[in-house]
């Protein structure tokens, strides 16, 4: 008898161009009270890997230490994961070393109780596939019901006054 195997699903494109409309910065404090750096975030023609533009990702001047941008699908609107096994996007590194974190949220009452954490570390220049097997990042997400993503820094990160960072993500 033949083997039969079953065909991969396809990858779902969530974000690839106009990101600024997919991804919001978080403000000036994420919900555990920590501050963020306030963020510009514009899409990107000049510096792009697919599609018309990417995610250009500013660092505004300032004393803050993380990081965050999410998309929320919003109160019921979840979307089921579960026949997914891999998210990739690309990066546009530059080296700082920074710690960061891709986060598929799906708590019920706080999007933050359940949490699914996928950490990669920008220490590359230039464009690179960030891919990650979903059961192989640590977590608790009930991938049935994602209700926010995350993209951020692990850690508190501090430079110099006067300094910006500047990243880009396309093709989430």
């Amino acid at each position: 008898t033949p083997t039969i195997t079953p065909i991969p699903q396809p990858p779902i494109v969530l974000s690839d161009d106009n990101q600024t409309g997919f991804w919001q910065s978080s403000g000036d404090q994420n919900p555990g009270g920590e501050k963020v750096w306030q963020l510009s975030l514009t899409n990107s023609t000049a510096t792009n890997q697919s599609g018309t533009d990417s995610l250009e990702i500013v660092t505004v001047e300032g004393s803050n230490s993380h990081l965050y941008l999410f998309h929320d699908y919003g109160g019921s609107n979840t979307q089921n994961w579960s026949p997914r096994n891999t998210v990739t996007f690309y990066w546009y590194g530059t080296n700082t070393g920074v710690a960061l974190s891709f986060q598929i949220q799906t708590g019920v009452i706080n999007p933050w109780d359940e949490i699914t954490d996928c950490k990669f570390t920008d220490n590359f220049t230039g464009w690179r596939p960030i891919s990650f097997t979903i059961s192989s990042c640590g977590g608790t997400a009930n991938l049935t019901r994602v209700r926010r993503l995350m993209l951020g820094n692990q850690t508190g990160i501090s430079y110099p006054s006067g300094t910006a960072l500047t990243w880009y993500v396309d093709r989430v």
